[in-house]
């Protein structure tokens, strides 16, 4: 593994970083008088969540879509500077596994507008089994606008190639890497 293709001297102002700490969703029973006060009903749930984090992962759209309308009161319900980092459905990562997807991430893409400028990374989460085919990947690249913050979280050893590492150069897109115990790469 040559990991030089990482290593280009870039010399950038000197600037300030702001850090977004959340979790992948609020909306956990389990969380009633553990995180979430006894009083809080419910429907602040998020309200309450983002007194305390900066971000947060919506998982949920992994296995089910979410209308433009749901982005927009998600937005509405967070402050000023909080970022929504949003999963990619498994219908574009899973069941089409990158192929054929242009009208549906065509409509991803849409309802993600909700979120306006509080749209973070959007991340799409690819299964263990789909090996890295550098022309699929540019397609796939080719239908993403190139204002979106992309992140794939690659779980086959191909992707830790030096030909798919430098394909995610290329692209712009920011390789996720998620401690598995050993599973993925």
């Amino acid at each position: 593994m040559n990991w030089d293709i990482f290593k280009e001297e870039v010399v950038l102002p000197r600037m300030q970083t702001k850090i977004h700490i959340g979790t992948s969703g609020w909306n956990y029973d389990h969380w009633k008088e553990v995180f979430y006060e006894k009083s809080c009903p419910k429907s602040d749930w998020l309200k309450f969540y983002s007194k305390h984090f900066n971000s947060i992962e919506v998982n949920a759209t992994f296995y089910r879509s979410m209308s433009h309308k749901t982005y927009e009161t998600w937005r509405e319900k967070t402050p000023k500077g909080f970022i929504w980092s949003v999963k990619a459905n498994r219908y574009i990562t899973h069941i089409n596994r990158l192929k054929n997807i242009a009208e549906p991430l065509k409509k991803f893409f849409g309802e993600l507008t909700g979120l306006k400028e509080k749209l973070g990374a959007i991340l799409f989460q690819l299964p263990p089994t789909l090996t890295f085919e550098k022309e699929v990947f540019d397609a796939f690249c080719s239908l993403i606008p190139r204002n979106k913050c992309v992140a794939i979280e690659a779980r086959h050893s191909s992707w830790v190639e030096e030909k798919a590492l430098s394909s995610l150069k290329k692209h712009n897109i920011a390789w996720c890497i998620s401690d598995t115990a050993g599973r993925y790469p």
